[in-house]
């Protein structure tokens, strides 16, 4: 879904959540690092916000269109994008060939198949659970008249 920018409007009016978001450190705001945010930010929903909730590449797509210093991006965001920038096309080759390793090696219940056999030393196996036997609801109660 692409993102309709109205320069005309302020770059935090272009966002879809502008309406129902109280977060006073917007990073589409162009003031964004003389912001704070406080603990009692909260949506109109009632739900405390930590951080915004727009889309990484929408912000992006917005502060370009306004040209902010920050691109739109969180402090973290913005940090990384400068460390990687800053790595030359080996260095950033094997980043990416490392980050392709270990995706191959991660767990992906979808791929994996469970195990075939039960290990016949698995406790449970050893020795079965009895189960209590109940009698009828019926015949307590003729047995609780009796008493």
């Amino acid at each position: 879904m692409t993102i309709k920018i109205d320069t005309t409007k302020k770059p935090f009016e272009n966002c879809p959540y502008f309406y129902n978001c109280a977060f006073n450190k917007c990073p589409i705001h162009p003031d964004f690092e003389k912001l704070k945010s406080y603990s009692c930010d909260l949506n109109l929903d009632g739900y405390k916000s930590k951080k915004c909730r727009l889309t990484k590449c929408k912000r992006i797509a917005i502060a370009k269109a306004f040209n902010l210093k920050n691109l739109g991006l969180r402090p973290k965001e913005k940090n990384a994008l400068l460390r990687w920038q800053s790595l030359s096309e080996a260095e950033k080759q094997e980043q990416r060939d490392r980050m392709k390793n270990v995706r191959k090696l991660s767990f992906n219940p979808m791929k994996t198949s469970p195990p075939t056999k039960i290990p016949p030393t698995a406790p449970y196996l050893q020795k079965p659970y009895k189960t209590a036997t109940k009698t009828p609801h019926s015949t307590r109660k003729e047995e609780d008249l009796e008493k």
